[in-house]
């Protein structure tokens, strides 16, 4: 949590309508719909940085959705955020009798020795991360200019 309280920013909608709103059950689309989008990272000062959605910043009293020490740990939050409530694509059946059957939107696609959680939300992190171009260069430029450099010639010899 920051160390100082930020002003409740500017709202289009009554404050009645969104407490009346607040009193019922969220929609399944309410995780995404506050962790998706475009995430940006604005210097805090004193080696602070905040989590920001893209329109907003601490000049107009929003409060960030994170405060971190290092802004490569910041940017690769950015990259990450908009993907952890997203529909899942990637699943696995453990009792399948021929061992461990790996689905994308629910067609198999292969088979795997050992059903594993770990492998599956990370091709699931992944998935989503290869459809956001935002989040591709936010977690390219957490990567750093030397891995970039690497990667960089590991493509070229690919193609």
């Amino acid at each position: 949590m920051p160390d100082h309280e930020y002003p409740t920013p500017a709202n289009a909608f009554d404050p009645d309508y969104l407490n009346q709103l607040a009193q019922h059950d969220e929609p399944v689309t309410a995780g995404e719909a506050v962790t998706g989008g475009f995430w940006r990272v604005a210097p805090l000062g004193e080696e602070r940085y905040g989590l920001f959605r893209l329109w907003e910043s601490p000049e107009h009293g929003d409060e960030p959705f994170g405060v971190l020490t290092d802004r490569d740990t910041a940017l690769l939050a950015a990259a990450f955020l908009p993907l952890v409530d997203r529909a899942r694509s990637f699943s696995v059946d453990p009792e399948d009798a021929s061992g461990p059957v790996l689905y994308r939107d629910g067609r198999a696609v292969g088979r795997i020795r050992h059903s594993n959680p770990e492998l599956t939300e990370a091709l699931n992190l992944a998935d989503g991360l290869a459809r956001s171009p935002a989040s591709i260069a936010s977690f390219l430029e957490a990567a750093g200019a030397a891995a970039l450099e690497l990667a960089g010639r590991i493509l070229v010899r690919r193609s």
